[in-house]
């Protein structure tokens, strides 16, 4: 509607790998590496809503202000987090790029809970958790004609 001003929502699913990922981080670190890259994002107005520190890569859903880019975000981050784990003695150097794709609203509660269920200690689902979404919805599918 013209006049009316409906507050901007912007969410992001950011992940980034390291150069060397020897071993899994131990619970320390990974916890570590989590907590400093929620207070990257506080820092810069971004939301964060679910961070997933992996033994080869991290994965970061939040939300932007209007203000921020996604390039700005992830530079930002990844550039503060290798300095301050560096500063308290554990170096981590990540690789050069980064994956990043726009989520909707509507699907943040799906992707926060798809990054719940990965497992720390190999990078991958965790075979415990019931996979989200894996059930496929019931019903007749159409197919495309031509």
């Amino acid at each position: 509607m013209p006049g009316s001003r409906a507050p901007h929502r912007l969410y992001v699913h950011i992940a980034w790998s390291t150069l060397a990922p020897a071993e899994a981080p131990a619970a320390a670190r990974r916890a570590m590496i989590e907590s400093h890259v929620l207070a990257t994002c506080r820092w810069i107005g971004a939301q964060p809503v679910e961070v997933c520190a992996l033994a080869d890569r991290v994965h970061l859903l939040a939300g932007l202000p209007p203000v921020l880019s996604v390039q700005a975000l992830a530079t930002h981050v990844r550039r503060t987090v290798e300095d301050l784990l560096a500063d308290s003695g554990r170096v981590v150097r990540w690789s050069p790029g980064f994956a990043a794709v726009t989520v909707s609203p509507r699907d943040v509660r799906r992707i926060r809970r798809r990054l719940a269920s990965l497992d720390p200690s190999d990078g991958g689902p965790d075979p415990s958790r019931p996979r989200p979404g894996a059930a496929r919805p019931r019903g007749r599918t159409r197919r495309r004609r031509g």
